[in-house]
This record gives structure tokens, sequence and C-alpha cells, in this order.
């Protein structure tokens, strides 16, 4: 009878953490199914364009899946490739169709980009933006995202680790759970954070203050480039093999007759003056001079807009230091209009106008934006 007694008490202690894990698998798939983290693309689009919401995924990998899918459905006009730091190019300021593939790492991104472009309908004008950085000796060639079906363990644990920390409470359950969210994602659905229809990115937890800046005061951008760290990586040089992979992605484009036009993206003024000021940048200069002479060779329209003060842009006009905004872009993309009549019929020119003098100084085209990267910046917009 003992024996009988310590078994079943043996058998109930072992089935607690059982069941407790059971029911916390549940619950955090429950959350992440609901959220819409493994939508297909083709639900997230239909959601985006029924609600005018964003795509903000908390934790899988379908961003390049969803971009790939619009290109597809909208056969896009217009079409800008690089790194994140482009992806306020906004649908808003063209008037033809647009696209925003901003998930570029590095050149052979950029490459992959353009070939997959290449084997569908082809745009009319293609943006290719080019980082600095890229041209370095030790850029790193960014690893193909994985296309998840399903939730896996590790997303669980991490929807877990957010309850635990109280990162993610019962409220923002609720919000999730009632479907009354016009956005897709947790990140979407809890901040307004995500990708809208034309994949451009919304900032609002950011935008608002609502979230703290990773670039607060430049810090993190200033940091790196009084230690040669990140982005900011010192260099005297441009290296050969990363040149031979930009001249190799201008045959493709000549070849291929895409219609591409370059793009040196903005930096911060502020951080500009930093790296000047450092003196272990000598490598950028000789790039910029250099892309110049290749552009002119493949006759390809180059717009050097590295330094934005040109065209009256601020430091507060930044999501970070080498992170232009919405503002910041469409001062960029009124100097293509200025400078190539081409690029001008493809834009909405009295957007572009209206949204550079109403919302001058801000990094978003919204009323409502704090001083978020804290530098004193006074932001005039108002509801």
């Amino acid at each position: 009878m003992k024996k009988t007694k310590n078994r079943k008490w043996l058998l109930s202690f072992l089935a607690a953490p059982v069941l407790a894990g059971l029911a916390i698998f549940w619950a955090c798939t429950t959350v992440l199914n609901h959220a819409g983290e493994y939508a297909s693309p083709d639900d997230i689009i239909d959601r985006l364009t029924a609600t005018n919401g964003v795509y903000g995924p908390a934790v899988s990998l379908r961003v390049p899946a969803f971009r790939q899918r619009l290109y597809e459905r909208v056969t896009p006009k217009a079409v800008a490739i690089g790194s994140p730091r482009i992806d306020q190019i906004q649908a808003d300021d063209f008037s033809v169709p647009f696209i925003n593939f901003s998930g570029a790492e590095s050149l052979d991104d950029l490459q992959r980009l353009c070939t997959a472009l290449s084997e569908k309908s082809k745009p009319e004008l293609l943006i290719l933006a080019v980082d600095f950085w890229w041209f370095l000796g030790d850029a790193p060639a960014a690893p193909e995202m994985e296309y998840k079906e399903k939730p896996g363990m590790a997303d669980i644990l991490k929807v877990a680790s957010w309850y635990m920390t109280g990162e993610l409470q019962g409220n923002d359950t609720k919000a999730i759970l009632s479907g009354k969210s016009p956005n897709v994602g947790i990140g979407g659905i809890l901040h307004g954070d995500g990708y809208d229809r034309s994949g451009a990115y919304v900032y609002a937890s950011l935008l608002t203050g609502a979230q703290p800046a990773p670039d607060s005061k430049f810090e993190d951008s200033l940091g790196s480039i009084a230690h040669g760290e990140k982005i900011f990586r010192w260099g005297d040089d441009i290296n050969a093999t990363q040149w031979q992979k930009f001249t190799a992605l201008l045959d493709f484009v000549k070849q291929h007759d895409l219609p591409a036009i370059l793009l040196l993206p903005p930096v911060a003024p502020d951080v500009l003056d930093a790296m000047a000021a450092r003196g272990k940048y000598g490598y950028i200069e000789g790039l910029r001079l250099k892309i110049s002479e290749a552009a002119a060779s493949y006759r390809l329209p180059l717009f050097d807009d590295h330094d934005i003060r040109f065209a009256d842009g601020t430091s507060c006009e930044f999501i970070g230091g080498a992170h232009g905004g919405a503002v910041v872009y469409k001062r960029v993309l009124l100097d293509m209009a200025v400078k190539n009549p081409g690029i001008r019929e493809k834009l909405n020119l009295p957007g572009i106008g209206w949204g550079i003098e109403h919302f001058k100084g801000q990094a978003s085209t919204r009323t409502g934006e704090k001083d978020f990267l804290n530098l004193g910046c006074k932001k005039t917009a108002t509801p």
C-alpha cells in the first residue's frame, strides 16, 4: 500500500511540470498564431490592404517573402533596394506604384535582390542605395533568412520569456487575441511598428517616445566612431574584392537592362562632423569619387546625398546616426526630381513639397512626433 501511494505521489510530482509546460506551450502558440506571426504573405497583404495597417513581426522571418509577394501583386513601376537605411522612402512620394526593398545588408544581398527582380516584371525606376561600409575588407555577407511555417521551440521560449520579464502582460494578450487591431504581428499590434503595404517601415513607438531610441543623442554612433566599430569601422582604402562585387553588380544591371540609378544615402550632419574630426575615414572620400567615375562609365545617374546639408537636411530629421527619416528622403527625392526629368515624372512632387514644408525638422510626416533622439529638436507639426 505504501509503495502505491509513493508511486502516485511521484507521478503527480512529475506530471505537474509537464502539464505546466504544455499550458505554456499552448498559450504561447495561441498568441503567436493570433498575432499573425505565421500568416502567409498573401494573408498579410490582404489584411494591410483592407486596414491600412502595418506588419510588425516579433519572431517570424517572413519579411523577405512578404516583400517578394508584394512585388508580384503590385507590379511596381518604381522600386528602391538597399539596407534598412532607406526604409523611409515611402509610396506616397511616388505617382506610380512603388515597393521598398530595404532588407539588404551587403553587396551580395544587393546582387541577390537585383537577380530576383530581373526574373520578374521590370520596374521603370530602380533606386540602388549603396552603403559606404560595404566596401571595407571585413564587410560580412548576410545569411539567407529562414522561412518558418509554424512556431518553433525557440519562438515559444522567447514569448514565454517576455511574459516572465513583464514585456508581455495580460492586456497585451487581450489585444492580440481580440483580433481588433488593423496590424499584423506582435510588434504591429502592440506598438504600431512595422512594414506598411509598400514595404516601408513605420517607427510609431520610437517617434512618439513610447520606446527609447537606440541611438539617443547619437551616443551609439559617436561611440562607434570613437572606437572604429560596427558600421563606423575605420579605413584608409576600399577593399578590392568588394569593389569587384560592385562592378559585377553594375555589369549585371547593364546586361539585364535594369533602369537603375545609384544613391549614396545620407548620414546625420552631427555624425558626419564627428567622422571628419576623427580623421579615420579616408576610404569614404575615395569611394565617393570612385563611384562617381563608375557611374559615369556605366552611364548610370548617381545621387551622392552622403551629406544632406546641401538640401537643408538636419540631424533632427534622422532616425539614427546613419538612418534618415521620411523628411530626409523627401529631400533626396526632390533633388532627384530637380536633376532628372525621367525620375521627376514618377514622383508626387506636390506631396513631397508639402511634406518638407510642413514637417521640416521631423523624422516623420506625422503629428505628435517627440524629440526622441534627445537632441533638443523642436518638433513643430501639430494635429
